[in-house]
């Protein structure tokens, strides 16, 4: 059974390395991000290693591979953490743009003035501020709706609001 001794042997190569790496890359990790996602990355990167290694892939029973995945993981995981805290941070930006306008609206006698200052605008800007703003859409449903990108419907609706105002001030000058 020659196939079956090298799979076993295969095997113990790949705990031998695990035994012997582990705490390199959790020490790497905690140090970079904490201990629970140190817990995380220890995980993706011998799930990464085992799913290589059965591909054939030999380096990946090699420490340098090992720390050179235990690296990317990292930097994954510090590039996630920036994509959030910037979501976060346009979310919590829209939150107050939305609580600002739904205070305006509700405001008496500024109903009939958010009506006229919408007729001025263009079509679209209209459009896309009524679906977010009166229909209660997320940008995300309005992009499927209108058959646009998230991105191109963020950007127009920055124009739109940066337009509204621009109207509404427009109406406070007559």
């Amino acid at each position: 059974m020659p196939d079956t001794d090298a799979a076993v042997r295969s095997i113990e190569r790949f705990e031998a390395l695990y035994r012997s790496e582990v705490d390199r890359v959790y020490s790497y990790a905690r140090a970079r991000l904490g201990s629970a996602e140190a817990d995380d990355v220890v995980s993706e990167v011998f799930h990464a290693a085992a799913l290589a290694w059965r591909s054939g892939n030999e380096a990946a029973l090699a420490a340098p591979w090992i720390m050179t995945v235990t690296k990317n993981k990292v930097i994954d995981r510090w590039r996630q953490a920036e994509r959030r805290k910037v979501r976060d941070m346009l979310f919590r930006q829209r939150e107050r743009d939305r609580l600002v306008q739904l205070d305006d609206w509700t405001e008496p006698g500024n109903r009939d003035r958010v009506v006229e200052t919408l007729d001025r605008m263009s079509t679209r800007h209209r459009m896309l501020l009524v679906l977010h703003y009166v229909d209660g859409m997320t940008v995300p449903e309005i992009a499927l709706q209108v058959e646009q990108s998230v991105a191109a419907v963020e950007s127009g609706l920055a124009r739109a609001r940066r337009a509204f105002r621009q109207h509404w001030s427009d109406e406070e000058e007559r």
